[in-house]
């Protein structure tokens, strides 16, 4: 009963909507009414500012951190402790406060790889900058740093049950960025720095 309360709370901790919330606070707005109409911190970037981008994208990442370190400072089993991090994310992307919609959960993912391995999280951090620094597309350089995160954590030592979750989790990425794919393909993918536009996604 208690793993099934803790696992619960970081479903809801998850589902906590930063973006929104700092949409609401500095500039008045529904972010989810503004450009992409995601809650990300990509978003409210572009249609709040930089300093409130960066709390959201720290907050948001402390979600999936957040989760793991309380499940492992609680004792539970590697299982658990994967199950508290994977309900933070769905609660990031399926948030119960938001109609089951939310964010695209990247920088979710991104702290729920660093509770587990924070050597591996620095990697897929590192791979996101490059790729976001030579080709401006945010939403590629999400899909590149999660799908090659996902093949390293292959080749090292790792529990399974990570080596798994990666490998599923890197998949639902990519599947959540499929209209950027989609846009990337047609060349039409809105770059970081640009206006907000209406047709944009993180």
């Amino acid at each position: 009963m208690k793993n099934a309360v803790v696992i619960l709370l970081c479903y809801l901790f998850g589902s906590i909507p930063f973006g929104l919330i700092a949409g609401k606070l500095v500039k008045g707005i529904d972010i989810r009414n503004v450009g992409s109409g995601n809650i990300g911190a990509t978003n409210v970037l572009r249609a709040v500012g930089p300093i409130p981008a960066l709390i959201v994208f720290l907050l948001d990442v402390f979600k999936g951190a957040g989760a793991v370190l309380l499940c492992r400072y609680l004792g539970m089993s590697e299982y658990l402790i994967v199950l508290g991090g994977i309900a933070a994310l769905v609660g990031h992307t399926c948030s119960v406060f938001l109609g089951f919609k939310g964010g695209k959960g990247v920088a979710t993912l991104l702290g729920l790889v660093i509770g587990i391995n924070p050597i591996m999280a620095a990697v897929a951090l590192g791979i996101w900058i490059i790729v976001v620094a030579i080709t401006r597309y945010v939403s590629l350089g999400s899909i590149i740093a999660s799908l090659t995160t996902s093949i390293i954590i292959c080749f090292i030592k790792l529990h399974p049950i990570y080596k798994i979750v990666f490998l599923l989790v890197s998949l639902f990425v990519v599947i959540k960025h499929k209209d950027n794919i989609k846009r990337l393909i047609n060349g039409t993918e809105n770059k970081i720095g640009n206006k907000v536009k209406e047709t944009e996604d993180e």
